[in-house]
């Protein structure tokens, strides 16, 4: 019985097919679901000194990105619809894939729904697969969506 889906989202076009793949299906299966972001807080980086930046400075500007893209989980729940129980969950995490499989492990997922990109050659090879390195880590399955009809 899945009573629990788990839809990454990284705001993009492939991710809102697999948003609404996601919320179809959990409103059919009558299950809750769980909207999700992960971030690299650390990618943010120090700014170099010269800028002037104090770390008071930097933590207002992880503050605000933080904000920013929980504004935006909060936009792409809309996408969800009426019908389904919607949470958000803004993770952070320097692996996408990991975070996600640890989430779906501690909190009981039974599917996680997400979407590709559908990159291929030099483009995979250097950006790598989210949803590839999911579907190895996840402890329960994973439903891809292709970014394309």
């Amino acid at each position: 019985m899945t009573e629990r889906l788990l839809l990454p989202t990284d705001f993009s076009v492939a991710a809102e097919r697999g948003v609404r793949h996601g919320a179809e299906l959990a409103r059919r299966l009558g299950a809750a679901v769980t909207l999700a972001h992960v971030w690299d807080a650390s990618a943010i980086g120090e700014p170099p000194a010269t800028l002037g930046w104090t770390p008071s400075k930097q933590e207002r500007l992880v503050t605000e990105v933080r904000a920013h893209l929980q504004a935006n989980l909060d936009r792409a729940k809309e996408q969800v619809g009426g019908g389904v129980d919607v949470r958000t969950e803004l993770l952070e995490h320097h692996s996408p894939a990991a975070a996600l499989a640890e989430y779906a492990d501690a909190n009981g997922v039974d599917q996680i729904v997400v979407a590709t990109h559908g990159r291929t050659g030099v483009s995979r090879l250097l950006l790598g697969s989210v949803a590839e390195k999911l579907v190895r880590l996840s402890p329960c399955p994973v439903l891809t969506v292709p970014a394309r009809d």
